[in-house]
């Protein structure tokens, strides 16, 4: 007599049954798996492309390196009154000391949204606290270097160092941050409106 299961007419019928019992479950199994392995990798994405962005647009210190040495903590009389400005957009924010002749805001050449804070007078002193050396993607590499006045000490603002800002009036050198590396020069203040003092603060 022919044995028959309860789901099959046929044993080969009931072996495709069979397939199809565990590949549905299988599938049941499987899929949400794979879809939280999807999210996992759309995640990682995100990270990813956040990291190369940050890596594309960050900035190095390097205040205590050899070559900001003769610059790092260093004072410097203006030998003409300027002005500190701040400007702010979003998280967008910025104290600057202007250059006499280039006279804006990096952010703001226009001077919509850029405002004067304090001046630092004549023969005042301004103390470098930080060196940066700042990528900004494809257009390479500029420096950026922040000081604090004597007279308002509380205030750290950016001078005239990154020839990307529209400003023809840069007070460091070398100018740009491959050509230090290429010669390995050690950076400097080089302005008439600055000269080095002993410092007082």
């Amino acid at each position: 007599m022919e044995n028959k299961g309860w789901f099959c007419s046929q044993q080969s019928d009931c072996r495709e049954r069979l397939k199809r019992i565990v590949l549905w479950m299988g599938c049941s199994v499987m899929l949400p798996s794979l879809w939280r392995k999807s999210v996992q990798i759309r995640n990682l994405n995100t990270v990813l492309w956040v990291v190369l962005l940050c890596g594309c647009a960050g900035k190095l210190d390097i205040s205590n390196l050899e070559l900001s040495s003769n610059v790092h903590e260093g004072c410097f009389s203006p030998t003409t009154t300027m002005d500190v400005y701040y400007y702010k957009n979003g998280f967008n924010q910025k104290y600057e000391l202007l250059s006499p002749k280039a006279p804006w805001c990096s952010n703001d050449i226009f001077m919509e949204s850029c405002q004067k804070v304090f001046p630092i007078s004549k023969s005042g002193e301004i103390k470098i606290t930080k060196i940066f050396d700042r990528s900004v993607g494809t257009s390479g590499h500029c420096w950026e270097i922040f000081a604090k006045a004597k007279s308002k000490s509380d205030v750290e603002f950016a001078i005239p160092a990154c020839w990307l800002h529209h400003n023809p009036d840069i007070w460091v050198k070398p100018k740009y941050p491959w050509h230090q590396k290429k010669t390995e020069e050690q950076l400097r203040i080089d302005t008439e409106f600055l000269e080095g003092v002993r410092c007082s603060f």
